[in-house]
C-alpha cells in the first residue's frame, strides 16, 4: 500500500522513500493539549490596541 496514491504527490516525493515501506511507520506519542481560558473584554481589546 502507497501511502500518497496521487501521481502528483508521489512526484515530489523522492524514490528512496518508496524503496523502503518501513520508512513510512513510526510510534511516537501523541501530545494534545486544549486550553480554554476566560478574560475580561476590556484588558484583551487593550492589548491588541483597541
Amino acid at each position: 500500500m502507497t501511502p500518497y496514491k496521487d501521481p502528483a504527490i508521489q512526484e515530489i516525493i523522492p524514490n528512496e522513500f518508496f524503496q523502503n515501506p518501513n520508512i513510512w511507520q513510526l510510534k511516537v506519542p501523541l501530545v494534545n493539549y486544549a486550553t480554554v481560558e476566560m478574560h475580561q473584554t476590556d484588558k484583551v481589546l487593550r492589548q491588541i490596541r483597541f
